[in-house]
């Protein structure tokens, strides 16, 4: 490379156009600006109904013919609705270029609400949480936690998770939230009467916030996933949430862990809302003490919707109420309800039993 020149060039920047099934169109392109000395490149990215963000940004410095800079991107959509994009990233250092070719999609939204702290139970949102830290692309800057102790409005929600996914597209990451009820050292008898007002308070609040940190990551990044994995009560803050907003599909995928909340209305609830079956995995476990005859934890209410409201995973090896909570990268033998559509037994770990798209079976 001569001194003084620079790998970015004028005119017009190049787009990559795709469709998605529903007829929106998505467009990347490659833009720049220039200062004294440097070169700023990037990829930004627009659709039909939202103006250019940036997915990716470099710098290059001259004349020293340091820094980086990114080439012209490629936008496909896949058979699910899911954005790939593809752009070229070269590292100079002096006469030295390195390439890279780098693959994004649009962040995805993983939302974890724990359920009951007993006794001396380890912090199960932090396990939770740490889980999801090895299931997607994590970043501290795109981990938020929200706690209700801290009681924080709707307005510092939006703000932070909108933050959260503007860093996020920066960086090619996901957006990893805990809604942490306030409900640590929970009695069992309040856990047993459903109308403790704490338990209700605190469901109440997490299924509100559930909505806001899914309504502000939408705001911004209308294409990417959102999936929520709730445990105990967090299955009873994800029932409020669906019944705070009736007729809206809140999350694209829901995964509901040995909940106490009535499975016949749950069920009814989330067909009303638009959620397909295969949107919605029930996972119960040998050895789980259900609350209640029709609570989604019981074996019986739990199958016996299989196929119309959810897909129903039920654990023989990973057993007990924290079981599959605390071993989610754990193998096991799962009992796959699907009601008409069959049943059979499948081996695997609590995570692939999540991300499986069970429309394949």
């Amino acid at each position: 490379m001569t001194e003084g020149s620079t790998p970015v060039s004028g005119g017009d920047p190049i787009p990559s156009i795709a469709a998605d099934a529903q007829g929106n169109w998505h467009l990347v392109y490659r833009d720049y600006d220039q200062g004294e000395g440097y070169v700023n490149s990037y990829i930004k990215y627009m659709n039909s109904y939202s103006g250019p963000i940036t997915l990716s940004q470099s710098t290059f410095y001259y004349p020293s013919g340091s820094g980086a800079t990114l080439g012209y991107p490629s936008i496909a959509a896949d058979n699910k609705g899911v954005l790939h994009v593809v752009y070229a990233f070269q590292q100079f250092e002096g006469d030295d270029c390195w390439h890279f070719m780098y693959i994004t999609t649009a962040p995805k939204l993983f939302v974890v609400i724990p359920g009951v702290g007993f006794g001396n139970t380890p912090e199960h949102g932090a396990m939770m949480l740490w889980r999801a830290e090895n299931m997607f692309r994590d970043d501290y800057e795109c981990i938020k936690e929200i706690r209700e102790v801290d009681n924080p409005s709707d307005n510092q929600v939006r703000d932070m998770i909108t933050e959260a996914t503007r860093k996020a597209k920066e960086k090619g990451k996901d957006v990893i939230v805990n809604i942490d009820m306030d409900l640590d050292n929970f009695s069992v008898l309040e856990y047993i009467n459903p109308f403790s007002k704490r338990w209700q308070q605190s469901v109440k609040w997490a299924g509100r916030v559930a909505n806001v940190v899914s309504d502000a990551f939408k705001g911004i990044n209308p294409r990417g996933v959102r999936m929520l994995y709730a445990h105990s009560a967090g299955v009873d803050a994800t029932t409020r949430s669906i019944q705070q907003r009736p007729g809206e599909r809140m999350y694209d995928d829901v995964n509901l862990f040995n909940g106490r909340t009535k499975a016949p209305p749950l069920a009814d609830s989330l067909m009303s809302s638009g959620y397909s079956w295969w949107q919605v995995k029930v996972f119960t476990s040998k050895g789980d003490f259900p609350a209640f005859p029709n609570s989604l934890s019981n074996y019986d209410a739990a199958k016996r919707l299989a196929g119309r409201a959810w897909v129903h995973l039920h654990s023989l090896t990973i057993t007990g109420h924290n079981g599959l909570r605390d071993s989610i990268g754990v193998e096991g033998v799962f009992e796959v309800n699907l009601g008409a559509l069959g049943g059979w037994w499948e081996i695997g770990t609590v995570e692939e039993m999540m991300l499986k798209d069970w429309r394949e079976q």
